[in-house]
């Protein structure tokens, strides 16, 4: 029997360890592909980031450059009305501009006219009128002085604009005309455009780079034109300021060849001069205005597939507990049964890898959960917007339906509350953006799907632009489709779905992205920064847009409702704080094993020392009985407050006791009642008693990975 304990331990090594060794290989290989496919996603966002910058850049250039040629050409003619038109449809067509002015240099328009100008200036109404040299000398400006002196277009700046209150810069464009002496072509003046910074920000702050990740904007002279740290916008720092404070050595080499303009491209691997951390710094030109945009990634933000990665671990930790415990038996089976201190020891040793790796477990089902992990159905840019605004209008065909009206909305939650029985209680704002194409007809009115009960205030309506804000403060019960059978290890989705009450129009709602500063997932888009969900820890909020099939036609003849209907979705992803969860239910089991630990220790065959403790069959019996009742009523206070269907995590921790208790009291009778039984006689059941706690972790760890693997 010794021998054949040996053998088996060892081949169990055998196998356990070349195995263990070739998962850790597999798993940093796959870490390795992953991290390299990673930074070349990022490279390809910073090129994407960097041409919609770029091209923002470009058209407003175009658009300056196409007023100046027709200035300079006389395609435009020369007078108020003319110019006036022009200038305020420049406006019109691009909405960042925050204003456009045509001005000529001294004496340029007509002979006695020293300064001649047309000004809009974009405002919440209507655009306002301005001629500058009524207000202010302009040809003391740079923005006018430089282009002129020059004798080229140019960008000036950026600089913080006293009257728009924010970042801006200014495209300025040389128009000419014909000197009357010489016939020569000179300058006769500027278009000049100014643009906020805002859009182009919200851009930047809009790119997916993770938990950690930030983006910045530098100008041609290595400034910071954007930065999450806004001091460094304040103090007018550079790159190489910053890199000098923080001894950041790639990014002061980087902020040089910037400032000495160079164009630059590529990706570096570095720690962040911001965090600290680990990451990659991907740079990339936007030639209009000789700009870089600079991404930092913390490498340990890498989206990665989080059920490959939790099943890799799993495996290198079952097969790494599998070495241990086959070492220790080989150990044992070699070294004899007699000394009882070394089995003592063995099986406290096993307890503590086998209790180490249930935590490792646990820790990984916490990371690596599905629910953190997913990101496929997230609206997170313009780009993936307008996929399903796509898709909408290829519905809409498909059905022979009328062209979908898109509408913006939004929602700032600004308390959430979630109940044992899988409700979500809330209470915030939302609003709807409805620009000129939506009829006044048409009725401005919302709900909550899956909503219990909603409340919701008078609707507060207000014009910005050429848009209708319409806003309602709202307090809602919304029912959650739960599953809990991780609990308390459960990461959940509260979502809100928001529908349009008209079910006789072709509407879909769209997320209103516009309305938020920073929509990356991880800042918490649409949440309270004070909020906070008592038992749950918040990760991340996101809009999605997901297709839903109805069974009816709600009662109308319209056939909007056939098919895939697009519905809107509101997303806060929580991770339940377990630590409360598991002490609250998990210590009464902690006590009624150590209970049934200790009357195990009590069992032995001297006839003094059972006279002294009284331990018999019916004080076993009669204990047992009391510690089953204790366990069922707990059993199913748990179930009670757990409003789950199928069997949850914690609850197979009570299936487990109960067969601890079976185990004692078996074993406790026959050990009683069996004197020839060698096996349990052995040095007064020193095998139970040395592998309780052994066995019952081992236990805790298999239902671990039956749930979670």
């Amino acid at each position: 029997m010794k021998r054949f304990f040996s053998c088996l331990t060892a081949m169990l090594l055998l196998v356990a360890i070349p195995g263990t060794a070739y998962f850790i290989y597999d798993h940093l290989s796959y870490q390795r592909r992953h991290l390299e496919e990673a930074r070349g996603r990022l490279q390809t966002l910073t090129q994407k980031g960097a041409g919609e910058v770029d091209a923002i850049l470009k058209n407003v250039m175009t658009s300056a450059q196409g007023l100046a040629n027709d200035l300079s050409t006389g395609r435009l003619a020369r007078d108020d009305a003319a110019i006036k038109k022009r200038v305020r449809e420049v406006l019109g067509r691009t909405p960042y501009v925050r204003s456009c002015s045509v001005c000529f240099a001294p004496y340029a328009h007509a002979p006695g006219v020293r300064l001649y100008s047309h000004r809009y200036v974009r405002t919440d109404k209507d655009p306002v009128y301005h001629r500058l040299e009524s207000l202010y000398d302009y040809t003391e400006h740079d923005w006018f002085k430089l282009p002129l002196s020059q004798n080229r277009s140019q960008w000036i700046g950026p600089f913080f604009g006293k009257a728009a209150k924010t970042l801006v810069t200014d495209y300025c464009a040389v128009f000419y005309r014909a000197d009357p002496k010489s016939g020569k072509r000179v300058p006769a003046g500027i278009v000049n455009i100014t643009i906020s910074l805002d859009q182009i920000k919200r851009i930047v702050a809009a790119l997916d780079l993770g938990q950690s990740g930030f983006g910045a904007l530098v100008s041609g002279k290595g400034q910071y034109i954007f930065h999450p740290n806004n001091k460094y916008l304040v103090e007018n720092k550079s790159v190489t300021d910053v890199a000098h404070e923080l001894n950041g050595q790639d990014r002061l080499t980087l902020g040089a060849r910037i400032a000495h303009g160079e164009t630059l491209r590529g990706i570096i691997d570095h720690d962040s001069t911001t965090t600290g951390l680990a990451s990659w710094l991907a740079y990339e030109p936007i030639p209009s205005a000789g700009w870089t945009l600079l991404n930092t990634y913390i490498k340990s933000d890498v989206p990665s597939n989080g059920e490959v990665l939790r099943r890799q671990l799993f495996r290198i930790t079952i097969l790494a507990v599998i070495s241990f415990l086959a070492a220790i038996g080989f150990v044992i089976s070699s070294h004899g049964l007699e000394n009882k201190e070394f089995l003592w020891l063995c099986s406290v040793a096993s307890s503590l890898v086998i209790l180490s790796a249930i935590g490792v477990l646990w820790y990984l089902s916490l990371s690596y959960n599905a629910v953190l992990t997913e990101n496929s159905s997230m609206i997170l840019d313009k780009t993936s917007l307008g996929k399903i605004k796509g898709a909408a209008v290829e519905r809409s065909g498909r059905l022979h339906l009328e062209a979908p009206i898109f509408i913006p909305t939004g929602i700032q939650v600004a308390s959430l509350r979630l109940t044992p029985d899988n409700v979500a209680l809330l209470s915030g704002h939302v609003w709807q953006r409805y620009d000129q194409g939506v009829p006044r007809t048409f009725a401005r009115e919302i709900s909550f799907a899956s909503a219990d009960s909603l409340k919701l205030t008078e609707p507060y309506s207000q014009r910005e632009g050429g848009t209708e804000v319409v806003r309602w403060k709202f307090q809602a019960e919304v029912r959650q489709p739960f599953k809990s059978e991780h609990y308390p290890l459960d990461s959940e989705i509260a979502s809100i779905r928001i529908v349009q009450k008209d079910l006789q129009r072709n509407v879909v709602l769209v997320p209103d992205l516009s309305s938020y500063a920073v929509i990356n997932p991880s800042f918490l888009p649409g949440l309270d920064r004070e909020l906070g969900i008592p038992g749950w820890s918040k990760k991340k909020t996101f809009f999605s847009l997901e297709s839903q099939q109805l069974n009816s036609n709600l009662g109308t003849t319209s056939s909007v409702l056939s098919g895939d209907i697009p519905a809107l979705k509101f997303n806060v992803v929580v991770t339940r704080n377990f630590i409360d969860s598991f002490i609250s239910n998990v210590t009464p089991l902690i006590v009624v094993a150590i209970v049934l630990f200790i009357a195990l220790m009590m069992v032995c065959s001297s006839e003094k020392v059972l006279e002294k403790t009284k331990v018999g069959i019916s004080l076993t019996l009669g204990m047992s009985s009391t510690l089953f009742f204790v366990v069922v009523f707990a059993h199913i206070g748990v179930r009670q407050r757990i409003q789950a269907q199928d069997m949850f995590y914690l609850e197979y921790f009570y299936f487990i006791i109960y067969l601890t208790i079976m185990w004692v009291t078996v074993s406790t009778i026959i050990f009683t009642l069996a004197k020839n039984f060698s096996l349990l006689q052995f040095k007064e059941n020193i095998f139970y008693k040395v592998l309780y706690w052994p066995v019952l972790y081992l236990m805790i760890l298999m239902t671990t990975v039956h749930v979670f693997y």
